[in-house]
């Protein structure tokens, strides 16, 4: 029987042609590569999505896992979605880590709106917060413009964690975090059009005119 990621293995195995590494194909070539590479990478994302529900979400009936490719641009339609206004649902977000030892990381999930209330939590237990706006992705088409980031702390080596993102209409100004070093508090000036990052020392304040 083959694998669900002989797809993906082969099309690497592909692109490592000297011409697909140095760049040197033509553009035809080009777009065979990126193709062969998606559909292997589709193959082989569903058949990892279908491991870590099994492992990972105890009611699996009506849970499907989705990776979200377009996130470093703030688009991911499963995040957005359930995050608009008048539409919110919770949502199951997994970690991975592929290094050899344990990682800590920040991670940020594209959401529509920052008039809802966003509790993450972990085995339980509630993991701090905060939405920001979104960088600047005016020239990307269907972006979020903002994002909801969270502490993904001690993420096993070769493995994952998983988190729960309570969605609730209830809406809040402000959100305090506890650092290690300092109460940082961020803080939401929908009136002004602007947001505010500060603490005892120093108030930073970003523009959002236009997003």
């Amino acid at each position: 029987m083959e694998s669900p990621l002989h797809l993906l293995d082969a099309a690497i195995g592909v692109v490592q042609h000297h011409d697909g590494v140095s760049g040197t194909s033509k553009q035809h070539v080009a777009f065979d590569y990126a193709k062969r590479i998606d559909l292997g990478f589709k193959k082989a994302a569903s058949y990892a999505g279908s491991i870590l529900k099994s492992l990972m979400v105890k009611d699996t009936a009506d849970v499907e896992l989705t990776v979200c490719q377009g996130r470093n641009v703030s688009v991911c339609e499963v995040t957005q979605k359930a995050t608009a206004d008048g539409s919110s649902s919770d949502l199951f977000t997994i970690a991975y880590n592929a290094l050899s030892h344990p990682r800590t990381d920040v991670v940020g999930v594209p959401v529509n709106s920052d008039k809802l209330t966003y509790t993450v939590t972990s085995k339980g237990e509630e993991v701090m917060s905060a939405i920001m706006p979104a960088t600047s992705t005016d020239d990307v088409e269907n972006s979020s413009p903002f994002t909801l980031w969270f502490e993904a702390r001690d993420v096993p080596a070769m493995g994952a964690k998983g988190f729960k993102i309570a969605v609730s209409e209830a809406s809040h100004d402000a959100v305090a975090v506890d650092s290690t070093a300092t109460a940082v508090k961020r803080k939401l000036l929908r009136g002004a059009g602007e947001f505010e990052v500060g603490n005892s020392a120093i108030n930073l304040k970003f523009d959002r005119k236009g997003r």
